[in-house]
């Protein structure tokens, strides 16, 4: 078994592998697999990496992470560069992991189920042993013989062999190929059909097949089967296509002639395109920009460094160890190029990418959680199956539909018939009057036959009575739907029928009878076989005409058990009315509305929801409807009366029915003087001759009629009334009708209606069309729209989004769904059919429908405009936008395929741009993709193709974005797609929320994505001006690493997946809101270039404005600020607090993820910004963060310049300076900070745990002992200046003992002040004054009476006593805290104290209670407790308990274990009371202590240099120079200088460093007592 593929034609040498054929030029065996995974394990790394390498940023970012390794040009570490490219990279490939092997198990478990996932081939491989064994498609090769079973898919392209049905017939199912469901025919050759199932046979079959190569046409095969020494044709009638489904044969055998990709279905389908957005190619595009901007700043910047270098840095070269190369301003600034390019590259976004599929993967999800896409039905949710082409849906203007299985259900409906005139199929109710049938409607019972369909549903029983009644027509009629069809049966179980049905129609004309009795059981080529009413009936089949686009008609030839000869017939109306018998005359026009001599199946038009009460409020706001349609007089009369437009009770009603002018205008003149001759006798009769004269026009009498009349006139009629010579009395007897109904009109007519109103009553005319509102005539079986259909094409139209319709079926189906659809209506201007077989016929056709539709619209639009205007909008791609009058296009498969040739295919999309509705018939699979690349290409607008059938998986593939229907025709669409959900209506909710919704978010995270980096990076470009273009950053590296992937990162991302302009409900209630996305008006380079705008500008004031602002800005203290990191913290700060404010501004839509994301991001920044800063983290990395090398770092403002200064945190500008900083201000703020804090946490433990004792004794209710107002106020108006006060002016010392007594500074060294200790233990100092507090007073209260003997133990009584405690208790408490007392201390203690029984008096007073009595519901009650002297006496022990304890440990403690501060706080207060005493002074002299700047200053100066004369210049004269100590001489002093010291070592450290004279000088009062 061998393919063997050849230039011209392909020959296979069946069940021959080693056979050769000489004429063959290249030889292969090519298996049936079709492989859909992208990766496997091996190739994913390899594979996916050199696809991610391809996007430009991660290139550059590569390149620039090389970069980062050359140390002379890097001034950042590696790994700022390498965790944003490794997270992205890894993003992405985790992504692209996940989409591979889902598509990989969608078709495990889709396409390769256990229906189909094996086939039966004859086995040879073994001598002497022939049998079928199972294979997987994928092992199915060409020349093999294959076994196919019923309901079995065909797994490759087979020439059908044999099969187990008469005359090698055998029956398929086409949907997956073509979209239609109806069975088709394809018959083996008579040599290969003999070969039956004889395994032994059909392997000995030894026959050589050649044929054409591989091609993608579905209706067609050329071939010869070579077998005996004779030659048999071949063509399509023969081949059984993969995608085909085998149906009521129970087995046939195929040959394989094409198999895998060869097939034709696969030659269909096309390549898969990689899809991307168009805004993925213009951030492609702009990236390429930022880029160039990068590469223009790296240069401006370079340029910058070369000056600098030769005005400015070639004055310290010879001081600096660089290499003779590098002594080059030239070569420096081609360094600095590079090392701005690195420090510059945030400008490019590398973590744009992985954000924004992020945001595509959040916008996947939520088209997949949209539980209104969900239908219940069939269980069945949207699925995005992509998820990089979410935007691209908002921004869609072509939609290119299928219509089998998309717009309509596939499922034919058999609602209503009429019978020898009378219809059947409406349900009425008690009264007569018409029901309208629901779901909840009850359904007629056919229990009475076991072999009914339970799917079918029929309501009106009055049917089943005539049935069971046997009435002789009623019979008939089913008799002639059981036998005039070619279906097949096929009987499963017992009484279990499915029919196969070359067209659904037939099938549900088929399941009527069946259910109505007349049961089609089964067939033969000679004989039919029914079940009538439960009686088996034996039917010879004499002929069988088919039905065909010429005879439209069926008819079969039967003889039945009687002997009896009959014809039955069904088919178009029209056709069969011509062929009836005289006789049948008046019966034929008492049903003709029913269409069918015997009977016709009819579709019942309901009214719309509200039509009469809308017709009824429009007349009486005196607004007349004319009803212009094309049914037929009764239809029309039906309809009017439905609607109350003509009534019972109506004076008259004309019909106008003449066939000549002169007829007409009789019954138009007799029509209006029945209406005009009385009315106007009694209107003269009340009025003067002047009022009569005035009222005796027609307009005018007109309204005045008080009867009312109704005019009916026909279509043959109303086309004489449309002469100039009738035209007024039609006008006037019209206007003076309350009704008027037009019926068998055309389009035409319709308009000249219309036109003949405006003309002659010059009123406001308003025309309404809708082509669900006319009968659908002849048409038997309805396949109904699907749900929502005409709403969801509607609402997308007003979008601007044309819908085409391609479509397999005929033209006369395509127009009827058309016109369902409001695709098509009757108030089109003019509907163009192309139907030419020859390309000239093409061109004339499409010509002739482009002038007529651009002819008068040209004409109308060049009157209107000057002439400059008229040649800008002369191109058709403007000018369609112009068109007012609606054009529908309808072109035939054989016509489209000449339009598509290259010569014709501009003015094919000129002319079907230029209509409103375009629907292309007949055509194929490969047609559809090749009409959705012609739009894609000429007008480079988003397309978006929709289908259900694998015959749609090529259009989808090709389209910018591919929907897939999962509905009766398999899953090939589904695996192709995009999206997909299960209805069609699913799409207005896609598009219109969903795609807008993404568009917009994608836009608005974009444009702030390049606004917050170009703030963001360029401030470094303003920077490089001031620091000589060194290539230094103004922010630490971390900051640089982390802006991008944790500071702003969340904030956009939320932005990105939640925002939203406006809600759904408004999203699908104006449409128009989706034409920005069309337009592409949200991003594109304007606005990218106004975002990267505002960004350089905010970049511009966060440097400069700080910049100036450091210049003179100095410290509280005193200090100046302006060191190097202070001034990048403030730039990071400003820049993380304007980009968070900015992304709340473009925020629309806030939730509680944008809440938490933008401040938690803003957290997030100060809490790392405080750990890259602290103690704990330099212990861990001293080396990655370097600005903790100190606790506290101080530089002093010398001859070395400022950057000590700017890098640390206190400056002065003498060494001295440091011991008043650390012994005096260092000490007293530690020593009031720990105070601080224990007095704090002591207060408020003595505060808070009252409610915790208070808890005991209320039941554990929650309720608060203090009212609210006190609980509000005491932490920040009763106790919070007094603790400041402390904490500000309290010493335990002055500054002289401070200096005096430097071991004072030890506690602090020793954390002695404020440890957890201390903390447990003013907690529990806290604790137990709670405690106190509370159970006094409770237990005073238990008994205790007011002064006139009332109890005083009330609720409020008791919370102001314990209250009015507590604020003396911690008074008192920080009094005794308080070492320093100054007058500030004293108003802040005693005026809390003061305020507090202000506001206690004021809030229980009656002015309060008065202004809010809800806020302070407790009048007097302060006044009323106070005022007892037993509260007073409960205040008083209260405190004295609380406070007397600690005085007492406290006055212990100092005195059994005084501490140092204790001891020199004494010497303190005895040196106060003795006062002032003379001290002798006396100077010390030391040894010099000269020391070298050098062991201070460098690690290694700059003694080699001088010493070589490089640098000194030649003394002009001879000068006294300061004589040089030698290195030894230096030694010597430093030893001296450590030798001769005996004293303090704060002396020798403040001292030190000065010269002898400078010693002597400075030497002080303080030097001499701390000795």
């Amino acid at each position: 078994m061998r393919k063997q593929i050849l230039v011209f034609h392909k020959a296979i040498a069946v069940n021959e592998p080693t056979k050769t054929n000489t004429e063959m030029i290249y030889q292969a065996i090519l298996d049936n697999r079709i492989k859909t995974a992208k990766y496997n394990v091996f190739t994913f790394l390899p594979i996916n990496l050199f696809e991610q390498f391809q996007r430009f940023a991660n290139a550059y970012f590569l390149v620039l992470l090389i970069l980062q390794l050359i140390p002379e040009i890097s001034s950042l570490s590696w790994f700022t560069t390498i965790v944003p490219l490794v997270l992205v990279l890894a993003i992405t490939a985790v992504k692209d992991a996940t989409d591979d092997y889902v598509r990989i198990y969608s078709c495990s478990v889709d396409l390769y189920d256990s229906e189909y996932s094996a086939i039966k081939v004859i086995n040879k491989s073994t001598p002497g042993s022939l049998r079928l064994q199972n294979e997987k498609w994928m092992n199915v090769r060409v020349g093999d013989v294959i076994k196919l079973e019923n309901n079995q898919f065909v797994a490759a392209d087979l020439l059908l062999l044999s099969s187990s049905e008469p005359y090698g017939l055998c029956y398929i199912e086409t949907a997956e190929l073509d979209g239609e469901t109806n069975l088709k025919v394809r018959q083996a050759l008579t040599v290969t059909s003999d070969l039956g199932d004889d395994v032994a046979k059909l392997a000995d079959f030894n026959g050589e097949v050649i044929c054409e190569p591989p091609n993608n046409k579905l209706d067609k095969f050329l071939g010869t089967l070579y077998w005996k020494d004779n030659k048999y044709p071949l063509d399509n009638e023969k081949m059984l296509l993969r995608g085909c489904v085998l149906r009521n044969t129970e087995w046939c055998f195929g040959l394989v002639i094409f198999a895998g990709l060869q097939t034709k279905l696969m030659q269909n389908c096309g390549r898969t395109k990689f899809k991307r957005t168009s805004i993925d190619k213009l951030m492609n595009t702009l990236v390429l920009w930022i880029f160039g901007f990068l590469i223009c700043m790296g240069i401006i910047l370079a340029i910058g460094n070369t000056i600098w270098e030769q005005k400015v840095g070639s004055n310290f070269w010879e001081y600096l160890q660089w290499k003779q190369l590098t002594i080059n301003a030239v070569f420096s600034g081609f360094l600095t190029f590079w090392s701005y390019v690195i420090i510059l590259n945030t400008v490019v976004p590398i973590s744009l990418y992985v954000s924004v599929e992020v945001l595509r993967l959040g916008h996947s999800y939520f088209i997949n959680w949209d539980r209104r896409m969900y239908y219940s039905r069939k269980d069945t949710t949207a699925e995005a199956r992509t998820t990089t082409l979410n935007e691209e849906l908002g921004q869609v203007e072509f939609i290119f539909s299928d219509k089998t299985g998309t717009l309509t259900q596939n499922i034919m409906v058999f609602n209503k018939c009429s019978i020898n005139g009378k219809t059947y199929g409406e349900v009425y109710d008690d009264f007569g009057h018409k029901v309208d049938i629901t779901e909840k409607t009850p359904c007629v019972d056919f229990s009475f036959n076991p072999l009914m369909d339970r799917k079918f549903r029929f309501h009106d029983s009055s049917l089943i009575e005539a049935i069971k009644l046997e009435e002789p027509l009623v019979q008939e009629f089913f008799r002639l739907l059981a036998l005039c069809h070619t279906v097949m049966p096929e009987e499963r179980n017992e009484g279990e029928l499915v029919y196969q049905a070359q067209s659904p129609d037939e099938g549900a004309l088929v399941t009527a009878a069946r259910n109505f009795g007349f049961v089609f059981r089964s067939r033969t080529p000679e004989t039919i076989t029914l079940y009538e009413m439960g009686q088996a009936v034996t039917y010879q089949l004499l002929a069988i005409l088919d039905f065909n686009n010429v005879r439209k008609r069926m008819s079969v030839i039967v003889r039945n058990p009687k002997g009896q000869l009959k014809l039955y017939s069904k088919g178009a109306d029209t056709i069969l009315f011509d062929r009836l018998d005289p006789s049948n005359e008046e019966l034929m026009f008492t049903t003709s509305e029913h269409l069918n001599l015997l009977g016709a199946t009819a579709i019942e038009d309901k009214l719309q929801e509200g039509v009469p009460e809308t017709i009824a409020c429009l007349t009486l706001a005196n607004i007349k409807i004319w009803v212009l349609t094309g049914d037929k007089l009764e239809t029309a009369m039906n309809i009017g009366y439905s609607c109350n437009m003509l009534r019972d009770d109506m004076n008259e009603v004309f019909i106008i029915s003449g066939h000549t002018m002169l007829e007409v205008q009789q019954e138009l003149r007799t029509a209006k003087e029945r209406i005009m001759g009385p009315s106007k006798d009694k209107f003269s009769s009340g009025l003067d001759m002047e009022k009569t004269e005035l009222y005796s026009s027609d307009s005018v009498f007109e309204e005045t009629i008080i009867a009312e009349y109704a005019l009916i006139i026909n279509g043959h009629s109303l086309a004489h009334a449309l002469e100039a010579d009738l035209e007024q009395i039609l006008v006037d007897v019209a206007c003076l009708c309350k009704t008027v109904i037009c019926c068998r009109v055309t389009p035409l007519q319709k308009a000249l209606v219309v036109e003949l109103i405006k003309r002659h009553k010059r009123a406001v005319t308003l025309a309404i069309g809708d082509g669900a509102n006319d009968l659908l005539g002849a048409t038997a079986i309805e396949d109904k729209l699907q749900e929502g259909v005409p709403e969801t094409i509607a609402c997308l139209t007003l979008a601007n989004i044309k819908i085409w319709v391609l479509t397999g079926d005929k033209l006369e189906t395509a127009m009827n769904i058309g016109y369902s659809c409001n695709m098509l209506r009757d108030d089109m201007n003019e509907v163009f059919i192309i139907s030419g077989h020859t390309m000239l016929e093409v061109q004339q056709e499409l010509r002739t429908a482009k002038e007529r539709i651009m002819g008068p619209s040209k004409d109308k639009f060049s009157s209107g405009l000057d002439m400059e205007k008229t040649e800008l909008y002369s191109s058709d791609s403007v000018f369609e936008e112009t068109i007012i009058a609606e054009y529908a296009l309808i072109i035939n498969g054989h016509s489209l395929a000449h339009a598509l040739e290259a010569d014709l295919e501009q003015i094919l999309v000129d002319v079907a741009c230029l209509c409103k509705t375009v629907i292309c018939c007949r055509v194929t699979p490969l047609q559809k993709a090749l009409v959705v690349e012609l739009i894609k290409r000429h007008k480079r607008a988003v397309t978006l193709a929709i289908g259900d059938g694998a015959n749609d998986v090529s259009m989808i593939k090709t389209a910018h974005i591919g929907v897939g229907i999962s509905g009766q025709e398999g899953m090939q669409a589904v695996l192709a797609s995009d999206y997909s959900f299960a209805q069609f209506r699913y799409l207005q909710r896609l598009l219109l929320v969903h795609g807008r919704w993404s568009y917009h978010r994608m836009c608005n995270f974009l444009c702030y994505f390049f606004y917050k980096n170009f703030a963001f990076t360029l401030v470094h470009f303003w920077y490089g001006f001031l620091c000589g273009f060194s290539a230094q950053t103004v922010y630490d590296q971390w900051f640089i690493t982390l802006f991008n992937i944790v500071y702003t990162s969340l904030p956009v991302l939320a932005m990105g997946l939640f925002d939203q302009d406006v809600n759904e409900q408004y999203s699908l209630r104006y449409p128009n809101l989706y034409r920005p996305g069309q337009l592409n008006q949200l991003f594109n380079k304007r606005k990218f270039f106004t975002c990267t705008l505002h960004g350089v500008c905010t970049s511009f004031i966060l440097f400069f404005i700080p910049y100036g602002a450091f210049m003179t800005a100095v410290r509280d203290d005193g200090a100046h600020i302006s060191d190097q990191q202070a001034f990048a913290v403030t730039i990071a700060t400003s820049l993380v607090i304007v980009v968070s404010v900015q992304i709340g501004l473009d925020t629309n839509y806030w939730t509680a993820v944008n809440h938490f994301f933008i401040w938690g991001s803003l957290a997030v920044y100060f809490a790392i910004l405080f750990a890259m800063h602290s103690d704990g983290i330099f212990t861990i990395f001293p080396n990655q963060f370097p600005f903790i090398a100190a606790h506290i770092g101080v530089g002093i403002s010398g001859q070395e310049g400022m950057q000590a200064v700017l890098a640390s945190d206190y400056s002065f500008a003498q060494f001295r300076y440091l011991q008043r900083l650390l012994l005096v201000h260092g000490r007293w703020s530690y020593h009031r900070m720990c105070n601080f804090l224990c007095y704090f946490f002591y207060k408020n433990f003595a505060f808070t745990l009252v409610h915790f004792w208070y808890g005991f004794l209320c039941g554990f209710s929650a309720q608060t002992v203090y009212d609210q107002w006190f609980i509000t106020l005491f932490n920040i108006v009763y106790t919070s200046l007094p603790v400041l006060a402390m904490g500000l002016f309290d010493q335990d010392v002055n500054e002289q003992y401070s200096l005096r007594y430097p071991n004072l500074y030890r506690p602090g060294q020793l954390n002695q002040l404020f440890n957890k200790r201390k903390f447990f233990t003013c907690t529990l100092h806290g604790v137990c004054t709670s405690f106190i507090l509370f159970f006094i007073p409770y237990g005073a209260f238990m008994t205790a009476v007011r002064d006139d003997g009332a109890h005083i133990s009330d609720q409020q009584a008791f919370a102001v006593t314990i209250a009015t405690s507590l604020v003396i208790v911690v008074s008192v408490q920080i009094g005794l805290d308080t070492n320093y007392w100054t007058a500030v201390n004293h108003f802040f203690i005693w005026g809390s104290l003061a305020v507090y029984f202000a506001i206690l008096f004021a809030m229980h007073s009656d002015g309060i209670f008065t202004i809010f009595p809800n806020q302070f519901p407790f009048i007097g009650t302060a006044r009323n407790s106070l005022n007892q002297k037993i509260v007073w006496l409960v205040i008083l022990l209260t405190t004295v308990v609380c406070i007397i304890p600690m005085v007492a440990v406290r006055f212990i403690k100092a005195d059994l274990y005084p501490t140092q501060t204790d001891k020199v706080r004494l010497l303190q207060q005895a040196s106060r009371r003795q006062g002032p005493q003379e001290q002798n002074l006396r100077r010390v002299r030391r040894t010099s202590s000269r020391r070298s700047a050098y062991a201070f200053a460098h690690q290694q100066g700059y003694g080699e240099l001088i010493t070589s004369g490089k640098n000194m210049k030649v003394p002009t004269s001879s000068t006294s120079t300061y004589p040089l100590s030698s290195p030894a001489r230096c030694t010597s002093l430093v030893k001296n200088s450590g030798v001769g010291e005996t004293t303090n070592a704060a002396e020798t450290n403040s001292t030190g460093f000065r010269r002898e004279s400078d010693q002597n000088q400075e030497v002080t009062v303080e030097d001499l007592e701390a000795r």
